[in-house]
């Protein structure tokens, strides 16, 4: 094989996703992204360290996602499915996304309104510093 996704593709349609193919096609994701930070991690750059936590933060997600995925299997292989065959369409239609996560949000009673003015803040301090450190 030359190609990662040889070994776990991703689904192309629908009625091809299963709990099994995201958390196989995620699990090789996060498994081969430790390379990239093998390769950010002598990168002693601003840019170079923020690529390094950022595909840090991306392994520990993907992790989770197999990981979740697999576990809901175990319990009910048919309720795994379905969920995966939801959070790929959720992740092919991209603006339901930021929906969900916005009523979510509110379920828990936090104010996504006043989470996005706290992360944008945090946003420009952030790119403030990188502009500062090049």
């Amino acid at each position: 094989m030359t190609k990662l996704s040889e070994f776990a593709p991703y689904p192309e349609r629908e009625e091809d996703v299963t709990a099994d193919s995201i958390a196989r096609n995620t699990a090789v994701s996060a498994f081969a992204r430790q390379q990239l930070i093998d390769e950010y991690m002598q990168d002693n750059t601003a840019h170079g360290k923020r690529l390094y936590m950022t595909e840090i933060g991306t392994l520990v997600n993907q992790y989770g996602v197999a990981f979740l995925l697999r576990e809901l299997a175990e319990v009910d292989k048919e309720r795994a499915d379905a969920a995966a065959k939801r959070l790929y369409g959720d992740w092919e239609d991209g603006a339901s996304v930021a929906e969900w996560l916005w009523e979510w949000l509110g379920e828990y009673g936090i104010d996504p309104e006043q989470v996005n003015r706290v992360a944008a803040a945090q946003a420009r301090e952030s790119v403030k510093k990188l502009k500062d450190a090049a």
